[in-house]
């Protein structure tokens, strides 16, 4: 067993004499011109081979996934999954090359479908013609399938009202708002969804906002709380609070009272004969009113076996506040004319 292990080595050893010891010897055969041109040389047949190899043609299967994009906000797709296509290709390595390094996906607008027993119908040989872009000057030879389908359903529209509850505004002293509901432009928002989704949602809410001791005008942009059905639409997604706010004071006046259906052959007397009215009213506002702006009225109708009728105040300017009178009733007496 020894002998034959020296007579191995015997034999091997010119082989590995032929090596190099050290890396310095290695560093060195790289660095020979007989290195450099073998290197040289084989650079070059390989670039040929590739050439030759790129200018042939091939036929290959190219599977794409197929999404639908730029769907109308009322239409909704009973299934969002991606369609597949499988594309057979017949053309030079080249274009070859380049489509294995393509994106294999394909963002289809449902502008360039059909409909069709509400489906989106979407063929790709049509489509794919139309635009020599998308594989050059690669030969579509076979597409599967030649046609798919997206399937829709008409989504429902729910207009409903812009909550304030998430809205506390406090106001200094003296100072109030010309309305006294808070003004949300828009105050209502149309939501779409499907029936099932919508048929309990009676209002949307806004974020949180609280303001204290406001003495001017503000307005203020707040976004709405998202739904707890996430696929429902919002037709907008923010609301612009405005309020204007305006120093007021208290005015007293006294209003005549006024009859009403009073008997032609009949004299009436109210006992008092004037109505005091207090209010708040802006302090840009004070000379613009009068007595006149008011209308208090007793209705004479039904007034036998009464001792006293009230008063009901028709008329007053809109933009007064914390309206009061007094008397709420009064007493009359009737005579003939």
């Amino acid at each position: 067993m020894i002998l034959k292990y020296r007579e191995f080595l015997q034999k091997a050893e010119p082989l590995l004499n032929r090596f190099p010891k050290n890396i310095g010897e290695v560093r060195q055969l790289l660095k020979s011109k007989n290195m450099r041109r073998y290197s040289i040389c084989l650079l070059i047949s390989g670039s040929i081979w590739l050439l030759i190899n790129l200018s042939k043609k091939y036929t290959h299967h190219l599977t794409f996934n197929v999404y639908a994009t730029n769907i109308p906000t009322r239409i909704g797709l009973t299934d969002t999954s991606p369609r597949t296509i499988r594309v057979t290709l017949t053309t030079y390595g080249f274009d070859l090359l380049q489509q294995l390094f393509g994106s294999e996906t394909v963002f289809v607008s449902t502008e360039a479908m059909r409909v069709f027993n509400s489906r989106y119908i979407w063929t790709p040989k049509q489509f794919l013609s139309k635009v020599p872009s998308f594989f050059g000057h690669t030969g579509i030879s076979e597409i599967y399938p030649d046609t798919i389908s997206f399937p829709f359903k008409i989504k429902d529209v729910k207009r409903v009202p812009v909550s304030s509850k998430n809205i506390q505004v406090k106001y200094a002293p003296g100072y109030l708002p010309l309305k006294d509901r808070i003004a949300l432009e828009p105050d209502s928002v149309d939501l779409i969804g499907t029936f099932h989704q919508l048929k309990t949602i009676q209002s949307v809410e806004t974020e949180t906002f609280i303001q204290s001791e406001v003495r001017e005008t503000f307005e203020k942009e707040l976004r709405l709380k998202e739904l707890s059905e996430k696929d429902i639409i919002l037709g907008v997604h923010t609301v612009r609070l405005r309020s204007v706010v305006r120093l007021f004071t208290e005015l007293i006046l006294q209003i005549p009272i006024q009859p009403k259906n009073q008997v032609d052959s009949l004299n009436v007397k109210f006992y008092p004969s004037k109505c005091e009215v207090r209010f708040l009213v802006s302090i840009d506002s004070v000379k613009a009113i009068s007595p006149s702006d008011f209308r208090v009225i007793c209705d004479m109708k039904g007034f036998q076996n009464k001792k006293t009728l009230p008063l009901k105040m028709i008329e007053k300017p809109i933009y007064i506040k914390n309206l009061k009178y007094l008397p709420q009733k009064v007493e009359f007496l009737v005579s003939p004319k």
